[in-house]
């Protein structure tokens, strides 16, 4: 997660100062590493103009059209206006929002962009929560801290004023610090000890209302806020077999779960007008079942008003139908996973805004996912012509080159550089 890549970054830093400084050439250090934090943070710059009506086209032309298949080749995006209301965020984690350095380049790139959309943090799934709460639960777990909630402000009201749509993530089941301090509504494992997953967290009973009840008050919490959209992760089972509920663990019983909580969650913030939306995973576009997470899309359609599969090309380990390594086809596995989802449950393409990957892969051969892979999945998205799409790097970190910018044009192609 970013926290450890910021602290191995901070710590070799500061060995390095510290040596440099024996040499005698501690300024010239500094010199070099603002030079390279000023890079990094030089980032992310979309320019999405949408209108009314207007079909999506899109088209990916290489510089050197002779060097076509080359890997260094970098292709660049040409894409028309897309559907009304359509969304293109960039995920921005505590970490990365709550840093003034970069939160104030950060703001430096979006201004005078297109990017329309940042989802945030609002709780993760620490159990962490980033605003000034005064729940009585979130006080009673300590799931505050002053330099998050203080830090957090600020964030928010510079968005706000900017008027950015805001989508607040909120990881619901995925709590760590909940489980701490009321393991009796934790999953379990067979021994009746706090289960725990490959990351060493763990994650609340679904079925336990109380749990539910949290949740549905921060995300009221942050409706009046002034969030546009509440996005649900983690709203699900985690999938494992032989873990320990209050109830029976079976599909009927985990899909009226989820379902119950999102509709007591919707019916609860109708009154603020906020959107909601729920990330699920990919191969959720494929499968008949629950996926053993609770998730089934027809379902899940009726109680958020947007659906966002996680359609990493590295978490299809087994890949999709005419293309089973996953890493090699970032098109078509985000295309033909969309265009699957809506015609096996008869939602329209305005229903959907996938997760896409922005991120090295984790499954197949550890590949980098830069401009080239990033915008074939960007290009599948548009062509799908959806309600937009979220880009997510853990770190928050994402490549100039890897996001399309737009030109304001009504007729023709917008030519993306």
């Amino acid at each position: 997660m970013p926290t450890r890549l910021y602290i191995e970054t901070s710590i070799a830093a500061v060995f390095s100062e510290a040596a440099l400084f024996m040499l005698g050439i501690r300024k010239f250090y500094r010199a070099i590493f603002l030079l390279g934090i000023a890079t990094l943070c030089v980032g992310l710059v979309v320019y999405p103009f949408v209108y009314e009506n207007v079909e999506t086209e899109v088209e990916i032309v290489f510089a050197d059209k002779q060097n076509a298949d080359s890997k260094d080749t970098e292709p660049t995006l040409s894409i028309t206006a897309t559907a009304q209301g359509a969304k293109y965020a960039l995920y921005v984690n505590y970490w990365a929002a709550s840093s003034k350095k970069y939160r104030h380049k950060l703001f430096k790139l979006i201004e005078g962009s297109s990017i329309n959309a940042l989802v945030i943090d609002v709780k993760n799934e620490y159990g962490h929560v980033f605003y000034d709460s005064k729940l009585p639960m979130a006080l009673a777990l300590g799931s505050q801290k002053k330099s998050y909630v203080k830090k957090g402000a600020a964030y928010l009201e510079q968005y706000k004023k900017q008027g950015h749509y805001l989508i607040a993530r909120l990881s619901v089941f995925k709590d760590d610090l909940f489980a701490r301090q009321y393991p009796q509504w934790a999953i379990q494992d067979e021994q009746g000890d706090v289960w725990r997953d490959g990351r060493g967290l763990a994650w609340m009973d679904p079925f336990q209302q109380h749990v539910q009840a949290y949740n549905i008050a921060i995300a009221l919490d942050v409706a009046r806020m002034g969030f546009d959209e509440i996005h649900f992760d983690y709203t699900r089972f985690p999938g494992v077999n032989d873990l320990i509920y209050s109830r029976a663990n079976n599909q009927a019983n985990r899909v009226a779960a989820i379902n119950g909580f999102l509709h007591r969650a919707q019916q609860q913030l109708m009154l603020y007008q906020v959107k909601t939306s729920i990330a699920t995973y990919g191969y959720s576009c494929w499968n008949n079942g629950d996926t053993y997470i609770g998730h089934r899309i027809d379902q899940l359609a009726k109680v958020v008003d947007y659906i966002s599969p996680m359609l990493y090309p590295s978490s299809f380990q087994v890949g999709i139908p005419g293309f089973e390594q996953a890493v090699y086809h970032p098109y078509e596995i985000v295309l033909h996973s969309l265009r699957s989802c809506a015609k096996k449950f008869k939602l329209p393409s305005e229903r959907f805004r996938p997760w896409l990957q922005a991120f090295k892969d984790y499954s197949y051969d550890r590949r980098r996912f830069g401009a080239k892979q990033v915008l074939r999945q960007i290009e599948a998205a548009q062509q799908f012509n959806g309600a937009g799409w979220l880009l997510w790097n853990p770190a928050s970190r994402f490549e100039k080159d890897s996001l399309p910018l737009w030109e304001n044009k009504l007729n023709g192609v917008q030519k993306v550089h």
